[in-house]
């Protein structure tokens, strides 16, 4: 229970600190700054906006909108890159040939060229719903996670060595990529995609998979060169692993990294002075603890 409760902070902490706020004061100065976090934020004035910023609104579905070639739309995106041609005055392109079609969505889905065997196939499909058959047919081949699941690994700085000079292999690393890439190829919803990276050991009745998820937190550097301080480099790996956690949930903490090579993001200091003092604020509060 004490497990589920530090990690509920956690969460609160980087929920919180993510958007500017620091948790102090009196209990009812921590619930109002809860209240507010919230709203939008203006960045450049440091204060909360009154704006409603579109980004906070409910979406909403738009009517398609008339265009003078109605023809040329087959579905209500069309009408609206057809709206905007016309604005612009541009003219579409001729529909592209069939090889052509293939080959955008192979590389544009799975990052890899269609075969002679498929070509020939999807230029022989008659069909009038041939290419929506081809969308699906990418989306289910298991080389979409690959593709796609290859974003989110660099954002968690996956690697298959520690780095540094030593930069000894770590033999079960592909354990945490084959994760993500599943994850992804069954669709796993994003924020239960989040929580077991965050938390999958305390889930009730953990899976191993979901133990496997946690890999997120070990993917920072590991420096095992000679006169290295440990206490240090243990403040330092718990440090990038709070910057990366709230970078890839919230967008926040990219400029406090600098790239060192595949994969990897090392901790530096950001160019602005006020702003390089807020996430190590934060940060002292998860070492404390």
């Amino acid at each position: 229970m004490r497990k589920k409760i530090a990690i509920a902070a956690l969460v609160l902490l980087v929920t919180i600190g993510s958007r500017g706020a620091v948790a102090t004061g009196t209990a009812r100065d921590r619930r109002a700054t809860v209240a507010s976090s919230s709203a939008p934020v203006d960045r450049q004035a440091g204060q909360l906006s009154t704006n409603r910023h579109w980004a906070f609104q409910p979406p909403q579905r738009p009517s398609a909108p008339k265009v003078k070639n109605p023809r040329w739309v087959r579905n209500p995106i069309d009408a609206f890159v057809l709206a905007r041609f016309e604005q612009e005055k541009v003219t579409p392109s001729p529909e592209a040939d069939r090889a052509t079609l293939i080959r955008r969505l192979s590389l544009d889905l799975l990052g890899l060229p269609p075969t002679p065997a498929e070509v020939e196939a999807f230029r022989n499909d008659k069909r009038p719903e041939a290419y929506e058959r081809l969308v699906d047919a990418l989306l289910t081949s298991p080389h979409f996670g690959e593709r796609w699941g290859r974003h989110w690994l660099d954002m968690a700085r996956y690697a298959d060595s520690d780095g540094y000079e030593k930069d000894t292999i770590r033999p079960y690393a592909y354990l945490y990529r084959d994760w993500v890439i599943k994850a992804i190829n069954r669709d796993l919803r994003f924020d239960q995609f989040t929580l077991e990276q965050l938390a999958g050991d305390l889930l009730p009745n953990a899976a191993p998979d979901q133990m496997v998820a946690t890999g997120f937190h070990r993917q920072t550097l590991t420096n095992k060169e000679g006169g290295v301080d440990a206490e240090h480099d243990l403040a330092v790996l718990r440090l990038g692993t709070r910057e990366e956690l709230g970078r890839v949930r919230h967008g926040e903490g990219a400029d406090q990294h600098q790239r060192t090579g595949p994969g990897r993001r090392a901790l530096t200091p950001s160019p602005d002075a006020g702003s390089r003092r807020t996430p190590y604020r934060r940060a002292a509060a998860l070492l404390r603890g």
